[in-house]
């Protein structure tokens, strides 16, 4: 089985402006900017400043709607073929529908 082939969800790209809060290796809370590059009802892939860690908690906040939930980062993606990469994180909690993707049905499958 493909990785395309086990997502829950299909992926959108979409680039919308947050705020990750969250809590570094020393204890330390931070706010930073980031973005995501894709996004999907289980999660997304998102681009920030500062290195994240698999398995850390953050919580987003999508600046564009106020909503917000909390994340749980997978780990990090390179892509080889462009020099684009980011942090895969796993939504928490969907049903808060932090970038506006409606409810998940095969009418909303653009895969």
């Amino acid at each position: 089985m493909s990785q395309k082939d086990a997502r829950k969800t299909p992926r959108r790209a979409r680039a919308v402006s947050l705020r990750v809060k969250g809590q570094d290796a020393e204890g330390h809370t931070f706010i930073d900017e980031a973005s995501t590059l894709v996004v999907n009802w289980n999660g997304a892939l998102i681009t920030t400043i500062r290195p994240l860690s698999g398995g850390q908690t953050i919580l987003m906040l999508n600046r564009e709607n106020n909503k917000e939930a909390t994340f749980r980062v997978v780990g990090m993606r390179t892509d080889k073929m462009a020099e684009t990469g980011g942090w895969g994180v796993e939504c928490l909690e969907p049903e808060q529908d932090i970038f506006d993707l409606g409810p998940v049905d095969a009418s909303n499958s653009d895969a």
